[in-house]
């Protein structure tokens, strides 16, 4: 009897134990569980408070850089008027000093009144009024009048009273100084000046049309463009005539067509176009009219691109098929 009382004391101890230890285990895992949970809340709320500090400190920086260009564009404007002034002050100077040279000037003439078709007349002040008319003497075509207004340089006047060309200080300042301070086009970027405000600048430039930039020379490299295009579409039976044949412009245009994209196709087709517009640019000459030739034509380049986008595509395709819609139902025979 009494061993039996042994052996059910010695069981009744052991469970008990048992089940303390696995109470225990229970209650050490739970809380394992739950400062693993603690650590990885903190974990993630330290992500959270670096990701938010991370990008108030980018907002800061991008703030900061902001200012520090307006600031810069502020101290640019600031002296612009005192750099334009000084500039136009040097390039009027320079201008006056080379248009009263009587050997520059009887040279310019000279230049200016070849090619075209008399009878014209060449007005010049009186002090330059004996190295004109020796320098023109073998032109029965030109009479070298006196102007009497004029101080420096020179004007050519056809008959009919229109001037073809003007060689005053004025006029010869405003177109370097008009190409000087128009804003660099870059290729694929918004131009900073408009077709109206770059044609109200260039309105007093006399002989020349941001309308019909480059004259005879560019209508006959652009018709060499479209005939090039028109051979590579297999339409050359379509060229038109033009005394010039380029080889590099042929090919270049022939290389667009290469690619399949018609989005990027077209892209190289305006760069062709853009690159050919700088030959209306004389080397000899990088601030005369042919600079503005070359400025209106890619200026249209430009202004076109900065208009091309999915939105616009998709207003302009949205447009299309509303317009379209009516007439499909009617030939259908279905009606909304």
């Amino acid at each position: 009897m009494a061993e039996d009382l042994q052996g059910l004391l010695e069981r009744i101890n052991r469970d008990g134990v048992e089940k303390a230890r696995a109470e225990a285990d229970a209650i050490v895992a739970d809380a394992k569980a739950k400062a693993a949970d603690i650590v990885r809340r903190a974990n993630e709320e330290a992500e959270a408070a670096r990701a938010a500090a991370k990008v108030d400190a980018e907002n800061y920086s991008r703030r900061a850089a902001e200012t520090v260009r307006n600031a810069a564009r502020d101290v640019v404007l600031g002296v612009k008027d005192a750099v334009t002034a000084l500039f136009e002050k040097a390039l009027a100077e320079n201008v006056d000093k080379a248009l009263a040279d009587e050997g520059v000037v009887a040279d310019l003439a000279a230049e200016a009144v070849k090619g075209l078709v008399g009878p014209m007349d060449v007005a010049v002040p009186p002090k330059l009024l004996p190295a004109l008319k020796a320098k023109l003497a073998s032109r029965g075509d030109v009479r070298v009048v006196l102007d009497e207004a004029l101080d420096a340089g020179f004007s050519v006047t056809l008959e009919g009273g229109r001037v073809e060309h003007s060689f005053t200080t004025p006029q010869v300042m405003s177109v370097d100084y008009i190409v000087a301070s128009l804003p660099a086009l870059v290729f694929g970027e918004p131009p900073a000046i408009s077709s109206a405000a770059f044609a109200e600048l260039c309105a007093g430039v006399g002989g020349f049309d941001p309308g019909a930039p480059g004259g005879e020379a560019w209508r006959d490299l652009e018709t060499q463009l479209r005939n090039a295009m028109a051979a590579a579409r297999g339409g050359a039976k379509y060229a038109r005539p033009a005394r010039g044949c380029s080889i590099h412009w042929r090919d270049r245009v022939a290389a667009c067509f290469q690619e399949e994209d018609v989005a990027k196709r077209d892209e190289m087709l305006d760069r062709v176009w853009w690159d050919a517009a700088g030959e209306l640019t004389s080397p000899s000459d990088p601030l005369g009219k042919g600079a503005l030739a070359t400025y209106a034509v890619r200026l249209r380049i430009a202004e076109r691109r900065a208009r091309i986008s999915p939105e616009a595509g998709d207003a302009a395709f949205d447009a299309l098929t509303a317009a379209t819609k009516p007439q499909v139902a009617a030939s259908s025979g279905l009606t909304e």
